[in-house]
């Protein structure tokens, strides 16, 4: 009764929200990170299994072939089908939270538990876009309820399968995979190496047809992706923040010019699956020295992983809000990490449910902080945060009040460290794909207005410029297109892209 109710809650909050971003331009034609993965599904879904020359060098190997799966049912192009898919898969990911935290913690609690995933702002704003983020919650979820009741070898295999999918959503979730693999090695259990051998063979089986698609492709042996050593070395160089940040010059395909810029600097050809490796080699050079940076930035990250800001590239999650009544009013980080980080506290011994939270953190150390880099703990930060409510309860019953104050004010200070305002909303990104939606269908009134929102949000985005220039030509306006792109070009002369390059170069 209890994951029926959640199930249908969480879907309908999500179908009302659908329908109210479906008055967004980008809903049937999304531009930005999404395009390579929708063009990457359109050729696999025609036939072409193999659609990329050279090993994969996007951040989800298996997301194209889910939605081309989905296309192949749906048709080609029919996205409305494939958002519909994801907010199901999102409601039943809801239960599954609901199935591990009655196990915990009870039937009230669960249901408290289901009723916070089901109207949490993000994962309702992931599940209805075309980014991997909802796959991989269903998948780890499912997994973790599986291995939760310390069940059958075969139980064990298929959570090996199920965390083998996630990871090619999201390979660094491969470190998840290594926890959860060692965990029975601290436990005093006899036949302890059994289980962690047959999920260590699920997640092999899962993901070696991609690396064979890689070997297929390139020649090499590439595990996953070759994304990894750029990505790392975006978090480790002397210009690099807390979150994404990356030179103007370097964005677009990121990985082809990030390969450039190493080939430019060393005078020679690289092979794709070589570029990880160098860039790994350089931002571990950078850590060893400038030690005080790097405590500086990972402090950075730790405290922006803790806070309500929800850091978002492919689509913006405040652009959104805007349009939706139901991420206005929806929970949000701010005041669901509070209550888990005091359940974490009085739980912390529940290991499986900690892996998929620690696993979060340390990605966001090794990388950068982005929001659906912390989501795939959000489901078990849920569960904690229901614990938490329930041992408050249960102080209050045995009149603990010392220990109910105590708790109150951790929660008080953790939530007031959690919303702190760290940044502005910039949602310039969005409304320039916006404006290039209008100038393609050539409703330039409508592209200039949007993208002088776009200047409004954010007076420096080059992009801005760049578009009006683009727009002023079309229109006739050479005289408008050349001033704009003059400040274009001297906002790229920042100097973050001179000291990012620079770095490279070992000056």
């Amino acid at each position: 009764m209890v994951t029926t109710a959640v199930f249908c809650v969480a879907l309908l909050s999500r179908m009302i929200h659908n329908a109210h971003i479906m008055k967004s331009p980008l809903y049937y034609l999304p531009l930005g990170g999404h395009v390579p993965y929708l063009v990457m599904a359109e050729k696999i879904a025609g036939g072409t299994i193999l659609p990329f020359n050279g090993p994969f060098s996007l951040n989800s190997p298996l997301y194209p072939y889910i939605l081309a799966a989905e296309f192949l049912i749906t048709g080609i192009d029919q996205l409305f089908f494939a958002r519909l898919f994801g907010m199901v898969l999102d409601s039943l990911t809801c239960v599954f939270v609901v199935m591990i935290a009655r196990r915990h913690f009870g039937t009230i609690a669960s249901l408290v538990c289901g009723l916070v995933v089901a109207f949490y702002g993000p994962m309702i704003f992931y599940s209805s876009e075309l980014i991997a983020v909802t796959y991989t919650l269903f998948f780890i979820t499912l997994a973790i309820l599986l291995l939760d009741n310390n069940g059958s070898v075969l139980l064990h295999l298929l959570s090996g399968l199920l965390l083998g999918i996630a990871v090619g959503t999201r390979p660094n979730l491969l470190i998840l995979v290594i926890f959860i693999i060692l965990i029975p090695f601290f436990q005093k259990r006899e036949m302890r190496w059994l289980k962690p051998s047959v999920i260590t063979i699920g997640v092999i089986l899962t993901i070696l047809p991609i690396t064979i698609a890689n070997y297929i492709a390139s020649g090499r042996f590439v595990l996953l992706t070759t994304s990894a050593g750029h990505n790392f070395y975006l978090g480790h160089n002397p210009d690099a923040t807390a979150g994404y940040t990356i030179p103007e010059s370097l964005d677009g395909d990121i990985f082809l010019n990030m390969k450039r810029l190493a080939e430019k600097n060393e005078g020679h050809s690289f092979e794709d699956d070589e570029i990880s490796p160098y860039y790994v080699k350089k931002g571990l050079g950078y850590i060893f020295n400038h030690p005080k940076e790097e405590i500086l930035i990972t402090g950075k990250k730790a405290f922006a992983s803790i806070n309500d800001y929800e850091a978002t590239t492919y689509v913006n999650y405040y652009f959104q809000k805007a349009l939706s009544p139901v991420l206005a009013y929806a929970i949000g980080f701010g005041i669901l990490f509070p209550f888990a980080a005091l359940g974490i506290v009085i739980h912390y011994k529940r290991s499986i449910l900690m892996m998929p939270i620690v696993t979060s953190f340390l990605t966001i150390f090794i990388f950068f902080y982005i929001a659906r880099l912390r989501m795939p703990m959000v489901p078990f930060l849920a569960i904690f945060a229901v614990g938490a409510f329930s041992t408050m309860v249960s102080y209050i019953n045995r009149r603990s009040w010392k220990r109910f104050i105590l708790g109150s004010l951790f929660v008080l200070v953790v939530c007031l460290l959690s919303n702190l305002n760290l940044v502005d909303i910039d949602t310039s990104n969005e409304w320039n794909k916006v404006g290039i939606v209008f100038r393609i269908q050539k409703r330039y009134t409508d592209a200039e207005r949007a993208f002088l929102q776009a200047k409004k949000k954010n007076p420096v985005n080059v992009n801005t410029y760049l578009n009006l220039g683009v727009l002023y030509d079309a229109t006739g306006n050479h005289e408008k297109a050349r001033e704009m792109r003059a400040v274009a070009d001297t906002l790229k002369k920042r100097g973050y892209e001179k000291r990012f390059i620079e770095d490279l170069q070992g000056e």
